[in-house]
């Protein structure tokens, strides 16, 4: 392995600027990958009845947790690039269903931590099961998601890197595919350590 001199890194800089248009990239990358986990969280607190109620009743085993969080996002990857080619739409709407599920993941933890003695309590008082699910649960959940929020953005930033690389969708994958193309190392260099 031969790593790129530090002065090659720093004269690809003005390349990575001006030919591969890296600020243009980084805007349209990190603009999906915040606006995600926002719309994420807005659609969750929006419906948060029923999301409270498809997370109490989410429950996965660990060995099949694993491989349905890797490859299916994979193959739904695949899909996607297939049929909608280079569209940030496409891509916007990947890493939505990808935060939703690391979300329903995320939350499904929680539910397993939290006592049933709330739901009992309050159903022995006559309050109905929505009130119970969508106020207790939801109340619960919120500051579980703040908890878990950095990794919500790192699955998205780690699934829109793989798939601007895959689909050639403008944005830092397909930067790193470029430069991978190019046997530009010291461009490739520079945006790891950027």
């Amino acid at each position: 392995l031969i790593l790129p001199s530090p002065t090659s890194m720093i004269d690809s800089v003005d390349s990575l600027f001006g030919e591969y248009h890296f600020i243009s990239a980084l805007g349209l990358t990190s603009f999906l990958v915040i606006l995600v986990p926002i719309l994420g969280f807005l659609c969750c607190y929006t419906t948060k009845y029923w999301a409270a109620k498809l997370f109490l009743n989410f429950d996965m085993h660990p060995t099949l947790y694993f491989s349905f969080r890797f490859f299916s996002y994979f193959f739904l990857l695949l899909f996607m690039v297939y049929w909608f080619r280079s569209s940030p739409i496409a891509e916007l709407v990947f890493l939505m269903i990808v935060a939703g599920l690391e979300q329903k993941i995320y939350l499904s933890e929680l539910v397993r931590k939290i006592n049933p003695n709330y739901f009992q309590t309050l159903s022995s008082l006559d309050v109905s099961e929505k009130k119970i699910i969508g106020g207790v649960y939801s109340k619960l959940m919120k500051p579980y998601f703040f908890e878990k929020l950095h990794r919500l953005f790192l699955a998205a930033w780690g699934w829109a890197l793989v798939y601007e690389y895959i689909s050639g969708s403008f944005g830092i994958g397909n930067l790193m595919r470029k430069a991978i193309l190019y046997n530009d190392l010291s461009t490739i260099a520079l945006l790891v350590v950027i």
